[in-house]
């Protein structure tokens, strides 16, 4: 890359950097004119057309970078991201597994943005089966994203929804349990596992964490009815 070029390429990437998208990319469109053989010049462009809302030039941009980075994980990821947002599941499905085995190839430990990008869509995929009743799917999209992510309340309490929806109490009460312990004012977890232990049977256990509930937050709905479902059943 000759000066002037390499000069505007550094412009370019300090806006990128601060989201300014609209001077990034004209930019980048000047750098991309000069060089048209930059993967990392078609992938920002990409990742500014999706967060403008254009996404079929997002896509584009995706596919063009690809197409001179095959391996460039990054661009598999939101390329997967896209297709996601524009309902090309298949696509998304097929580009994803793609990026998961690129990451695994790639040497070394699994950057930590990259890990979250991963168990994200894990988690959006774990979504959509769930969305259509396909639970055994479903938890094997969330078992992926909880092992690449541990710490994520949200994933690893839908994990412990769909365990419970198998029936597999004991194994979604553990799960609720590990998010309380590592985040305890977490309200969905303990709502979840009040719902679990109602489900077993065990009225007191659930209703110890409702009221735990609200504590946290005394105008929690969820909670606040589930107590008085148990209120109602016990005076009928």
């Amino acid at each position: 890359m000759d000066n002037a070029s390499n000069d505007l390429y550094h412009k370019a990437n300090e806006a990128f950097r601060e989201g300014r998208w609209s001077e990034a990319e004209t930019l980048l469109r000047q750098v991309s004119e000069l060089k048209p053989y930059y993967a990392d010049v078609f992938h920002k462009l990409g990742v500014i057309a999706h967060q403008n809302g254009d996404l079929k030039q997002a896509v584009a941009y995706f596919q063009k970078a690809l197409a001179l980075n095959p391996n460039y994980t990054e661009a598999q990821l939101n390329l997967a991201i896209t297709y996601n947002a524009i309902g090309q599941y298949d696509n998304a499905l097929e580009v994803f597994s793609g990026a998961v085995q690129q990451a695994i190839l790639e040497a070394g430990p699994l950057d930590p943005h990259v890990k979250a990008k991963i168990a994200n869509e894990h988690f959006k995929l774990g979504n959509i089966y769930y969305e259509f009743g396909v639970l055994q799917e479903s938890l094997d999209q969330y078992a992926k994203a909880v092992k690449l992510c541990p710490g994520f309340p949200d994933i690893r309490t839908k994990y412990g929804v769909v365990l419970r929806d198998l029936g597999r109490f004991p194994e979604a009460v553990t799960e609720f349990q590990e998010v309380l312990r590592q985040k305890s004012a977490y309200i969905p977890a303990r709502n979840h596992l009040g719902l679990t232990y109602l489900k077993m049977g065990l009225k007191d256990e659930a209703r110890t964490e409702w009221e735990r509930v609200l504590q946290i937050n005394p105008r929690d709905s969820i909670a606040s009815a589930c107590l008085n479902m148990i209120k109602d059943k016990s005076n009928s």
